[in-house]
């Protein structure tokens, strides 16, 4: 285990001081515990998640009913898919920009309600054109509010449960995906026209419980306001968290201990993207950076070819049945990550480790077996295990950064990842058409890749202060 506790000194970490003062917070959420507020923050957290889990899934469906309804070329498909993760692209551009400067709760009020709107312009776009603008559009407030949701929650949660409390939310994509595969099944019950325009209404409304949630029962994350200065804001949102658990309020001493502390001498923007490459954190980033892009690469091309894919495989099973078996199971998998994640013997990187391995495994044997069930169960396990790894990776790489650049920490890495994802409907779809089992083959160096990263990164992050600066060592 590398040395961890090294003093954040210098302009871009604040003084010493300021490090007392963050672990003050900390110090006061593990008194406050885990109670009634964490379980607010944790759903409606969980909901920008589900509404993620149905976006990915309304690409994967849309594209089948407009091939039909509107009659698309293979080109308009691949422009369909891939709007969503250009918009994508540029909303966490904004957000790794600016993310850190306008506040936690500032950006997920903006973003759910503005996707809520733009969700439902697109359910009455009247072109192919039109409506792929909307959608890209949607993709950009989309993507703006995971950063800033994560960071919350490991923010403003005990350091026991934080690991934990992060998976639970990540283990909620599988609810937005079944939730708009049942939908589909009922309206476009042969995934041609059908009422298709109901079906993305109906899917935009969870959406509209989060900003109840955000606006009556969440506050700002203490330890951002402390790290930004705004310390009787940090007071008041550790006096409302301690109200809701029905615990004893910040006592005298420790608001002492926060008001005498000086905001930090910090840049703002995207100027802060430097900290990402100094010595500290270069090895970190670009493992990172290379963890990201491959994994979101998988699991969305993959997932995007899934509806084709079970087609083929087995054209007797509805299609709609196979597709919650999948997300089923990924569900499963990724609520287990909850209790591994704090084992001793695996913690974050180990648990990757071995769910980056059952990938290289399940995809190797579809390479030598042909049988249908066999498939059908490869294509299960590997979408359960990489949307594990993905819960993992969101878990582990927040609290790998500081709380001055996490959210445009887990924003750029997002942007880098986001830039690829552009290709992968393109890439599986025509890997598929080449043959079944070549899209396994891609799986299959992907997930050799992705545990040669694990094994590299340096820092594990089960533990350990969210304000820590990592060190490059291995």
């Amino acid at each position: 285990m590398p040395e961890l506790k090294k003093p954040l000194l210098g302009p871009a970490y604040g003084t010493a001081s300021k490090q007392e003062s963050e672990n003050t917070v900390q110090s006061i959420l593990d008194r406050l515990g885990f109670g009634r507020y964490q379980v607010t923050l944790g759903i409606a957290s969980a909901i920008s998640i589900i509404s993620n889990g149905a976006e990915i899934a309304m690409i994967s469906l849309i594209s089948i009913i407009l091939e039909s309804a509107w009659g698309l070329s293979s080109t308009e498909l691949g422009l369909l898919g891939g709007a969503v993760f250009a918009g994508m692209s540029i909303g966490l551009s904004i957000i790794a920009t600016w993310g850190d400067d306008w506040g936690r709760l500032f950006v997920l009020k903006l973003t759910y309600v503005g996707t809520l709107v733009l969700r439902l312009v697109c359910a009455v776009m009247p072109g192919f054109w039109s409506f792929l603008v909307f959608r890209g559009l949607t993709g950009v407030l989309q993507s703006m509010s995971s950063p800033s949701m994560m960071a919350m929650a490991v923010e403003s949660c005990p350091s026991k449960y934080r690991g934990s409390l992060s998976s639970l939310i990540m283990s909620n994509y599988g609810v937005g995906q079944i939730y708009v595969i049942g939908l589909a099944s009922l309206l476009t019950p042969d995934l041609e026209a059908g009422r298709w325009r109901l079906l993305l209404v109906l899917a935009a409304l969870p959406s509209a419980a989060g900003i109840i949630m955000l606006f009556s029962k969440v506050v700002e994350s203490p330890m951002f306001s402390a790290k930004k200065g705004l310390n009787q804001a940090a007071i008041g949102s550790l006096d409302y968290i301690a109200g809701t658990n029905n615990k004893n309020q910040v006592t005298e001493k420790e608001k002492t201990q926060i008001k005498d502390l000086e905001p930090p001498n910090e840049e703002r923007g995207f100027c802060n993207l430097r900290v990402l490459f100094d010595s500290a954190h270069r090895f970190t980033t670009l493992l990172l950076m290379g963890q990201w892009a491959l994994t979101t690469f998988l699991y969305f091309g993959f997932f995007y070819l899934l509806p084709q894919l079970l087609r083929g495989v087995d054209s007797e099973i509805s299609t709609f049945w196979l597709m919650s078996l999948v997300v089923v199971s990924e569900m499963l998998v990724t609520t287990s990550t909850a209790w591994l994640v704090e084992l001793p013997s695996l913690g974050r990187k180990g648990t990757m480790k071995v769910f980056y391995g059952v990938l290289v495994f399940a995809s190797g044997l579809c390479l030598f077996v042909t049988d249908n069930y066999v498939l059908v169960a490869a294509v299960v396990v590997i979408s359960a295990f990489n949307q594990g790894s993905f819960c993992i990776l969101w878990t582990y790489t927040p609290e790998v950064y500081e709380t001055q650049v996490r959210g445009m920490s887990v924003a750029f890495l997002n942007i880098t990842a986001r830039a690829i994802d552009f290709f992968a409907p393109f890439v599986f779809g025509h890997l598929l058409k080449a043959a079944v089992w070549v899209p396994f083959l891609l799986v299959l160096v992907l997930g050799v890749g992705l545990v040669t990263i694990v094994f590299f990164l340096p820092v594990e992050t089960r533990g350990i202060s969210l304000d820590t600066k990592p060190t490059n060592n291995t």
